[in-house]
């Protein structure tokens, strides 16, 4: 279970990247609300609070994310269509219940992330797993919801997080468990290596894109030394509520053009997230501010510049500090060229490649927690 109802690459990467490790086993993606994502994922996400409520399961994973703090009335909004959204905002309380228990399937659910099995009789006893999830924001919430899920992590049979926030937060509680890099990592052991080309990959949020400006972006790609007479292609890492836009993007694409006419600058049309991470993986330079198109470019070996976004700067911190991060575009020139000489040092190779291995090897442990007692494993 997971953010898989929506538009968003990191959260569908983890979906994917996580059920090649449970091969043989009958795996079913489900999330907080039901939804049609056959465009994205060839697939049905259906909701988990049904499914819980009618079957019973080997196991239950969650996987990836800042899962702890967001409550269902969030989930709902960053699911919702804008059309949608504004129905509910304007609705009375009474009605906003109905809305959100009919988007969960007429079930209660507590929290839409992190599973309360022991409110579903017939998995009180399942196995839960709990990988590469942020929960550190559990620590500031009301007291009523944190204890539910407090008790959830205590009762989990595994839990792997990927910051110091949410490993810190679990010591305080007693709750045992690994702190890791993100699973994503893994792709760089699962995908064949290719041979990298000439395109730049460029991924902005449209949080972001207005706080820089896209003519200001767009002039700023078009005048890079670094860039001139690459490919560069826009990539949305996602069009959920508070991702990216292709409205934007054409922003950009024009603002790049005014300044450079023979400018090669396009968007991306792909929208299935492991041929978006091929694209980066073939690309010569990652640029962006999504978390997961720096750590898919970390999988792969690819020079990698994050702009100024507290997420991807404190995972940067953490575990990849060696590739320029919370750079200005001012000074962007300057860290493509850094992130490329970066990327031929052996010693980043060598990083990069330990990242991947430790996610890898974190995702077979798990798997085998539950692929012995599942009853399809076979």
């Amino acid at each position: 279970m997971g953010a898989y109802e929506r538009d968003n690459f990191g959260d569908l990467l983890f979906l994917l990247v996580t059920e090649r490790y449970l091969d043989g086993a009958d795996v079913v993606a489900a999330a907080p609300f039901a939804a049609d994502m056959r465009k994205l994922l060839g697939r049905r996400i259906p909701a988990f609070g049904p499914l819980l409520r009618d079957e019973a399961f080997d196991a239950v994973w969650t996987v990836g994310g800042q899962v702890g703090r967001v409550d269902l009335e969030r989930a709902y909004k960053m699911s919702a269509t804008p059309r949608a959204w504004r129905r509910y905002a304007r609705a009375s309380e009474t009605r906003r219940r109905a809305i959100l228990r009919r988007r969960t399937g007429g079930v209660t659910i507590g929290a839409p992330y992190i599973p309360f099995t022991g409110d579903f009789p017939r998995n009180a006893q399942t196995l839960t797993v709990l990988n590469s999830v942020g929960i550190a924001g559990v620590r500031g919430i009301e007291p009523a919801r944190r204890e539910p899920i407090v008790a959830a992590l205590r009762a989990a049979g595994a839990v792997t997080v990927r910051d110091r926030g949410s490993s810190a937060f679990l010591a305080d509680l007693g709750v045992e468990h690994r702190l890791l890099p993100d699973a994503v990592h893994a792709l760089g052991v699962l995908e064949p290596a290719v041979q990298p080309g000439d395109t730049a990959i460029v991924q902005v949020s449209r949080s972001r894109l207005r706080m820089l400006g896209h003519a200001r972006l767009g002039a700023t790609l078009a005048a890079s030394p670094q860039l001139a007479g690459r490919p560069i292609r826009l990539l949305l890492a996602g069009t959920a509520t508070g991702h990216d836009s292709a409205d934007d993007y054409d922003r950009v694409v024009r603002a790049a053009r005014r300044r450079s006419r023979g400018i090669d600058i396009a968007i991306l049309d792909e929208r299935r997230p492991l041929e978006l991470a091929r694209h980066i993986q073939r690309a010569s330079v990652a640029i962006g501010t999504s978390l997961h198109v720096r750590i898919v470019a970390a999988a792969f070996g690819v020079p990698r510049v994050s702009l100024p976004k507290p997420k991807p700067t404190r995972y940067a911190r953490q575990w990849d500090p060696d590739m320029p991060f919370d750079v200005t575009l001012t000074d962007l020139d300057a860290a493509v060229e850094a992130a490329r000489g970066r990327a031929r040092d052996a010693g980043a190779v060598a990083h990069a490649e330990g990242l991947a291995t430790a996610a890898h090897e974190n995702l077979a442990s798990l798997a085998q927690l539950v692929l012995p007692s599942s009853r399809h494993s076979r």
